[in-house]
């Protein structure tokens, strides 16, 4: 069973196909009905991407998408690499 509830899937874009606009994953709580975006932030350290993410984090909240109500965000660098056990919580918390 994939760990979002038992619903995972590839996103899609939010309009035109620019990089920032492609979202990473749909999540759906299987029991709650409620629809989660994923997105995941993961090499915060490149300068480029991080100006990159910061713009996609506009763009999403100009759609609606709003970490902690319908978005989940994860974050890290190559020196800070997300650790299994916050996705986890954050799986438990949202998702099942």
């Amino acid at each position: 069973m994939p760990p979002c509830g038992g619903r995972l899937r590839r996103s899609t874009t939010l309009g035109p196909t620019p990089a920032n606009k492609q979202l990473h994953f749909f999540c759906l709580n299987v029991r709650t009905r409620q629809e989660f975006y994923w997105e995941h932030f993961g090499m915060l350290d490149d300068t480029d991407y991080l100006k990159t993410a910061l713009q996609k984090l506009n763009i999403l909240s100009e759609n609606n998408l709003i970490p902690g109500k319908n978005l989940i965000t994860t974050f890290e660098t190559s020196d800070t690499p997300i650790s299994a056990s916050y996705v986890q919580k954050l799986i438990d918390e949202f998702l099942i």
